[in-house]
């Protein structure tokens, strides 16, 4: 009898093993066959497999990845199955690199160039074709996030009353958890002036006259309150000309600025072009 009780919990186990993981990928589609098994990669083994790349998936919450080959004819695909610790980091990544056409795979495919990226829930899927061609990327993209079962909520910022319907129903924009995401779309700095490392997240576009926003949500409303008073001294602004309360104007390394908090929240505009867009930002975007 005892081993009737050792036995059973190992098939249970067993089997919930393959529905993670390789169990994604599947030997063949439409003509594209699996070459050999998939690798793994954990936690930070993933500068093992990419070189200078890696800090930016760490930062929004990685956890491990699966790389599996496929061959169909002439034409190779390689195929990239991420785990993040949660949804929103599955769709921060795919915002800070998903590019090409909009496609109906996944919460969120891209298409194009030899590329598919799309993010269904704490997932974060690539296929690339070596040669660059698109042929068999969405037949393969598609049977692999049928095998996710699980659909991903948009971070809490996405979901509240500070953002334009207009602007999330877009999509055109970077989600952000951390300093190397966002510097990678607007330098701020080396350091982490925003406090971004205290739990806050955030998103980032281009004002579409010019210019940069930024858009910081934080958990404390009293870290949000010592950024607001560094920010002079911090190197966001290279020049601060008027302040009051709530409210800071000046100049950023490109153009005009300004900064603004209500709540829990952070409004940047750096970069834009003219006062009179500056105004038109805070008339047409600020709540």
């Amino acid at each position: 009898m005892k081993r009737l009780f050792v036995f059973f919990p190992l098939v249970i186990l067993l089997l919930g093993c393959g529905k993670g993981g390789t169990g994604f990928l599947p030997e063949e589609v439409d003509g594209f066959q699996a070459a050999g098994s998939a690798r793994h990669f954990v936690g930070e083994k993933l500068f093992d497999y990419m070189d200078g790349g890696a800090e930016l998936f760490l930062e929004y919450g990685f956890v491990q990845l699966w790389v599996r080959e496929y061959r169909g004819g002439k034409e190779a695909i390689s195929v990239e199955v991420y785990e993040m610790k949660d949804p929103p980091a599955a769709f921060g990544i795919w915002t800070a690199e998903g590019k090409g056409k909009r496609v109906p795979v996944g919460q969120g495919g891209r298409w194009g160039g030899g590329l598919l990226s799309f993010w269904k829930g704490k997932h974060y899927v690539r296929l690339l074709s070596e040669g660059g061609r698109d042929e068999g990327l969405l037949p393969l993209g598609e049977a692999i996030a049928e095998r996710i079962s699980e659909e991903g909520e948009l971070p809490h910022i996405l979901t509240g009353e500070e953002l334009p319907q207009a602007l999330i129903e877009g999509g055109d924009y970077l989600f952000f958890r951390g300093p190397i995401a966002l510097n990678n779309f607007v330098f701020i700095s080396h350091r982490d002036p925003l406090k971004l490392a205290s739990g806050a997240e955030g998103i980032a576009f281009r004002w579409p006259s010019g210019g940069k926003v930024i858009v910081v949500s934080y958990p404390d409303p009293s870290v949000l309150a010592d950024v607001f008073r560094s920010l002079p001294s911090s190197g966001t602004f290279k020049k601060v000309t008027r302040q009051k309360k709530g409210v800071l104007f000046g100049r950023s390394r490109r153009g005009l600025a300004m900064a603004r908090f209500k709540g829990k929240t952070l409004f940047l505009a750096l970069d834009f072009p003219s006062e009179d867009e500056l105004l038109r930002f805070m008339r047409d975007f600020l709540p």
